[in-house]
């Protein structure tokens, strides 16, 4: 999988530097409790997913925080939704 070093900023931060994982197969972006709490980021609202992983037979439901957060390349900012996960 291809990755990438980025500044992400929030609200109240003015930049943290961030490697990201670009999987194009995924349908939601997710970011650690760890760079949500650095950047100060605020929970804009909950989302409820059935994940199932490869080779299981079962899904499994989980409630995951939102938040918005902005990635900072060389041309231009991009404000993200990104879910929130402990570890990734």
């Amino acid at each position: 999988m291809q990755t990438a070093l980025v500044k992400s900023s929030g609200p109240t931060t003015t930049n943290c530097s961030a490697r990201i994982l670009i999987d194009t197969g995924s349908s939601r972006t997710y970011i650690t409790k760890h760079l949500k709490d650095t950047l100060q980021l605020k929970v804009i609202q909950n989302e409820t997913l059935n994940l199932s992983t490869f080779g299981s037979a079962k899904s499994k439901q989980r409630t995951y925080e939102v938040v918005n957060l902005t990635l900072n390349t060389v041309n231009e900012d991009n404000e993200i939704h990104a879910l929130v996960t402990p570890i990734i």
